[in-house]
């Protein structure tokens, strides 16, 4: 691949194009201590900056170092020395750590406390009753698109997207109810024969 003296435009890059170190120098952007700082996505909590390489994503540091032959081992993590930027993934800046040693690194720059925060929001997220429906509206629903009432009026009085409305209709939001005949098992299989 010959370059001719022009900078690539990273939003043409495809996304399994890195090969060299030079795509990856070509993806960051050098700071006054040497570092080459990371442009693109990371990965959440822990700010490691990531990529596809080989059809599979990991993280920018690891290729970076699989690219000089210094390929990561399994268990263990790559991380940038003290006093580098936090997304520097200049090769000859990186170190090797074990996962205790990562832990341990983890919590010394705050992603552990960052992370467990996170987790703790998502799940007072989830515990809270964010339904605006419910079995009987859904059916009210049913019934009035059913009748011909306008949707987007439905989707108005009840808090809902249009497009909620649809599904509601179709049944693929709050399916409609099954009607069980029996309580066993015996008495199900009996009526699919059409006796009780």
């Amino acid at each position: 691949m010959t370059t001719t003296g022009k900078k690539r435009d990273p939003r043409t890059f495809r996304a399994d194009g890195i090969r060299t170190l030079t795509d990856i120098r070509d993806r960051c952007t050098v700071d006054p201590a040497g570092c080459w700082v990371w442009k693109f996505s990371v990965v959440p909590g822990t700010k490691a900056p990531q990529t596809r390489y080989k059809g599979r994503i990991t993280t920018a540091r690891r290729v970076a170092l699989e690219l000089i032959g210094k390929p990561v081992q399994k268990g263990f993590f790559a991380v940038c020395k003290p006093g580098c930027h936090e997304l520097c993934v200049h090769p000859y800046h990186l170190l090797t750590l074990s996962g205790p040693d990562f832990r341990r690194h983890l919590a010394s720059i705050g992603a552990i406390e960052n992370a467990m925060h996170q987790a703790a929001r998502t799940a007072c997220v989830r515990a809270r009753d964010t339904t605006k429906l419910t079995r009987d509206g859904a059916e009210a629903i049913r019934h009035r698109v059913e009748a011909g009432e306008d949707r987007g009026a439905l989707a108005t009085e009840f808090g809902v997207s249009r497009n909620h409305i649809n599904r509601v209709a179709r049944g693929v939001n709050w399916a409609p109810a099954q009607e069980v005949r029996g309580s066993s098992v015996f008495a199900w299989c009996g009526s699919m024969g059409g006796e009780q």
